[in-house]
């Protein structure tokens, strides 16, 4: 099984009022940082996305969710078969490769994220951003 993680610095986000939070993110699936390790997106946006996937896979609620990355052509698929969980990294113009990721590693990363983005006490200064926060900790209740 491959391992799945989403990385970023909730300390490290720009905080822009209205605006989605931006700052490094990248997912690591088998080693690789994709698309790049400092990657510049809408990181607060990225992993409060990777959450609600995950959850919707986990519950049961999806076969299949997408997480976007917003400055490029580029997502992570997760999907849910009868048996697995599998990843998939999308990079237009290239051939995607999937990935099985087991059920526990899947979970143990959401209630990574669900527990960093709760840190975010900066947040809730910034309406987007603390909508996004209120959001993400009402998921936690979905993974217990």
């Amino acid at each position: 099984m491959t391992a799945l993680s989403l990385h970023f610095d909730p300390q490290a986000l720009r905080l822009r009022g209205n605006r989605p939070a931006t700052g490094r993110v990248h997912v690591q699936l088998d080693r690789h940082p994709l698309p790049a390790r400092d990657w510049d997106d809408f990181a607060l946006l990225v992993a409060s996305n990777f959450v609600q996937a995950s959850v919707e896979l986990l519950t049961g609620h999806a076969r299949e969710a997408r997480v976007p990355f917003y400055e490029g052509p580029y997502a992570l698929v997760l999907r849910r078969s009868a048996t697995d969980f599998s990843a998939e990294w999308l990079d237009r113009g290239t051939t995607p490769s999937r990935v099985h990721v087991r059920e526990s590693a899947l979970r143990d990363e959401a209630t990574r994220m669900i527990t960093l983005i709760s840190s975010l006490h900066a947040a809730r200064d910034e309406r987007h951003a603390f909508a996004i926060v209120r959001e993400t900790v009402r998921q936690r209740a979905a993974l217990h």
